[in-house]
């Protein structure tokens, strides 16, 4: 009898986490590409991949997605807007980057016990603490707070409404 693909994935935890983990790896670099330049961080579609990959994926799946995409940044892959940075840590972006597998994880686990769209709130909130702490060794405590999470505010709402009307008309 012959499995489908499905089948043998759902059978070998392993390969579907690996799958999961290329598979958001993917989309938070497709979010990476549509970019709107702005200073002194670019606005990105890369939180609205962390946030359908939190509706989405277990905790674990999340955080390995998340992670596997700050690995093959760091590894030099043009994952970052479709440049290769294998030293985005050091960056301006960091802080932000560096939320990603707490965020992802954060709302994967709180969409199991609340709303969706508090677990997103949740989640976006982490992205842009940890954006505003990363910004400070550039702009100060202050400028950081204007500039990397007062202008991200409506664009953070937008995609958690997004995210959550694409997943409930189950575009994804």
């Amino acid at each position: 009898m012959r499995k489908s693909i499905v089948s043998i994935v759902d059978e070998h935890k392993h390969l579907r986490l690996l799958l999961a983990a290329i598979c958001g790896c993917l989309m938070i670099t497709l979010g990476s590409l549509l970019r709107i330049p702005c200073y002194p961080v670019p606005f990105t579609c890369q939180s609205l991949a962390i946030f359908i990959i939190g509706l989405t994926y277990s905790p674990k799946e999340a955080i390995a997605a998340a992670v596997c995409y700050l690995v093959c940044a760091t590894a030099g892959l043009p994952v970052l807007d479709g440049k290769a940075n294998p030293f985005w840590m050091y960056g301006k972006c960091a802080g932000y980057l560096f939320s990603f597998p707490l965020a992802a994880y954060l709302i994967a686990t709180l969409h199991q016990k609340m709303s969706s769209f508090l677990a997103l709130f949740c989640g976006n909130v982490c992205i842009l603490f940890c954006g505003w702490l990363g910004l400070i060794p550039f702009l100060g405590p202050k400028m950081a707070l204007i500039q990397g999470v007062l202008v991200f505010i409506p664009s953070g709402i937008a995609k958690i409404f997004l995210s959550q009307i694409l997943i409930k008309k189950r575009f994804l």
